[in-house]
């Protein structure tokens, strides 16, 4: 027996997100991309700097460095490009999977609790 004329405000109904395979992709496909155009910049930016910081580094490594024509600022440049291309990449992908994952568990959570409340 209840005597308070005022109902609780009720629970809203939870909703679980829609994943769209083909938005996810792209998002993915432009987050991976992002990732790997940044660190391409900074790893050119990093090659730019050790060449011309500290050329000898770049002569001692390479074999052929202590040719007359070779340049390690190109070389650091190429180098720091290259690597910050992979790396770059590699990042993306990985946030990109674990962004998937996440998404993932959220779903996986949502059908839990609504096969809970029937």
């Amino acid at each position: 027996m209840n005597d308070n004329p005022y109902q609780p405000p009720q629970a809203a109904e939870l909703a679980a997100p829609r994943v769209r395979v083909g938005r996810m992709f792209f998002t993915g496909l432009g987050l991976t991309l992002a990732t790997a155009v940044i660190g391409g910049l900074l790893g050119a930016l990093v090659g730019l700097v050790m060449g011309l910081v500290a050329p000898g580094y770049y002569r001692a490594v390479i074999i052929g460095g202590s040719q007359p024509g070779f340049d390690p600022v190109g070389c650091g440049v190429g180098l720091g490009l290259t690597q910050g291309l992979g790396w770059g990449t590699a990042i993306g992908a990985f946030l990109f999977l674990t962004i998937c994952w996440y998404r993932s568990r959220i779903q996986h959570a949502f059908r839990r609790i609504e096969l809970e409340q029937k």
